[in-house]
């Protein structure tokens, strides 16, 4: 079946910093287990619009860290693509890398992979090829593009009272690099994995982390994921440098 998606589709568009520059992303991927002609003439236009090469792919295993990987959930069951994006990560050994999920039914399983950070966009059945290309452009140039809906359901159940206070008393000024460390743990990574974002040594890593704890006042990665989370908005105003 054709992509196309509706007009009433309202997605978030959100920054984001993901371990990849764009232009690491050289190319696309479309997958499917069928190589349908549906999907061929669907990687030919997405390649005439984006201007980078568009593979077929049907099978994970030929999946590259620097592409953008388009999942058509259309031949996918949502069981075997989050087997399929576990795969991957483990692959990758934990690196980010760009997904984006097409011809999404509304209130199917493959909404519920919204979760993995992984996923940068979300397109419903029935979404119009120009919103299509626009939001692989938009996960391009480190974006999300995700339907509203999901993105209320999605904070709803996860925002809570704060646990510290927003407003900070004391003159706490982070360096930038203290800041990367701290959103790399905010988003789950290993101090492997920030190494090798930050192009830094796990030792240094870990020296910047010592210092940022002992400035905020914590003792533990949870206890610097909370902090984070409770003083996100104010970051611009406690980094120095």
């Amino acid at each position: 079946m054709p992509y196309s998606a509706p007009q009433s589709q309202r997605p978030i568009k959100s920054a984001a910093r993901p371990s990849l520059s764009p232009d690491d992303l050289k190319r696309l991927c479309l997958y499917s287990p069928v190589r349908s002609i549906d999907n061929i003439l669907l990687s030919q236009e997405i390649q005439q619009a984006l201007k980078l090469p568009c593979q077929l792919a049907t099978h994970p295993s030929t999946l590259s860290l620097r592409e953008l990987m388009i999942f058509d959930c259309h031949e996918i069951s949502a069981v075997d693509l989050q087997q399929w994006l576990t795969y991957l990560h483990n692959k990758n050994d934990h690196h980010d890398f760009f997904c984006a999920l097409i011809n999404v039914e509304r209130e199917s399983a493959h909404e519920q992979l919204m979760e993995w950070p992984q996923i940068k966009g979300l397109f419903y059945a029935h979404a119009l090829r120009p919103q299509l290309f626009e939001g692989l452009r938009a996960i391009r140039q480190h974006g999300l593009w995700l339907p509203r809906q999901l993105c209320y359901d999605f904070l709803s159940r996860r925002r809570r009272t704060p646990t510290h206070s927003m407003v900070i008393n004391l003159p706490v000024k982070l360096t930038p690099r203290e800041m990367h460390v701290l959103e790399g743990i905010y988003a789950g990574q290993s101090n492997a994995t920030m190494g090798d974002r930050l192009n830094l040594s796990e030792h240094t890593i870990k020296s910047h982390l010592y210092n940022a704890y002992k400035k905020i006042g914590v003792n533990s990665r949870l206890e610097a994921s909370n902090w984070l989370r409770d003083h996100y908005g104010l970051l611009d105003q406690l980094t120095v440098g």
